[in-house]
């Protein structure tokens, strides 16, 4: 009997320390690294770190094939990151659980200089549509609105002329001339070959009798 029980204690012993036990009490993620065109990307790094109230990461390479497997990880929700050089890295969240693997979706990376030119397209894509709004905002007569699309459009896009242009317009038509003087020169002094800027400025002199700073204007840009 005495040999019955040693012999099931250490079947019991064996079971737990098994491979499989082990992964049933920790997660495993999967999954690949893809580059612009859905290849496989090798010597990938990822790094995959723990959202919880403890600070746990791990880190590990792709494979040939742009794969990687991490064992051994506590359940939870991770960020998994995937950089290289060259390329802009980039990331996706996921909850790792207990047991099967965790098949992560696929981290796509794209050239810096790709991916540079996407969020300057982006960009431009954002200050049209911000202009489009503000200008419609100022001609329907809504001018707090529109004072307040155009100075956060100002905020991301300092240098753009015609932002601080239009925004003097609004706060012209809001008899605010102090502040629409500051808008049309900060105008001129982002762009000091600013025509429309000009024009646009010594009209607005003229508009309130200040023949003088209209004529000083208009000389310094023929200088």
């Amino acid at each position: 009997m005495r040999r019955l029980f040693l012999a099931g204690a250490l079947v019991a012993a064996a079971v737990c320390l098994s491979p499989g036990a082990a992964s049933a009490q920790t997660g495993t993620a999967r999954r690949k690294v893809l580059d612009e065109k859905g290849q496989g990307l090798a010597e990938a790094s990822v790094l995959m770190e723990y959202q919880g109230p403890m600070t746990r990461k791990f880190e590990t390479k792709t494979n040939k094939k742009g794969e990687f497997t991490q064992v051994g990880m506590q359940p939870g929700v991770y960020r998994v990151t995937a950089t290289k050089e060259g390329y802009a890295g980039s990331f996706v969240e996921a909850k790792i659980v207990l047991g099967d693997p965790t098949y992560l979706p696929d981290i796509k990376l794209v050239p810096k200089a790709a991916a540079a030119a996407a969020a300057a397209d982006k960009g431009m894509e954002e200050l049209r549509g911000g202009f489009e709004k503000a200008n419609t905002l100022m001609n329907e007569g809504k001018l707090d609105e529109a004072e307040a699309e155009f100075r956060a459009l100002i905020a991301k896009n300092p240098t753009v002329p015609q932002l601080h242009h239009n925004l003097a317009v609004v706060l012209a038509k809001k008899k605010d001339a102090a502040g629409a003087e500051a808008e049309y020169l900060k105008a001129l002094e982002v762009k000091p070959d600013y025509v429309d800027g000009y024009a646009a400025l010594s009209n607005f002199y003229l508009a309130s009798n200040q023949g003088e700073k209209a004529m000083e204007l208009l000389n310094k840009a023929l200088a």
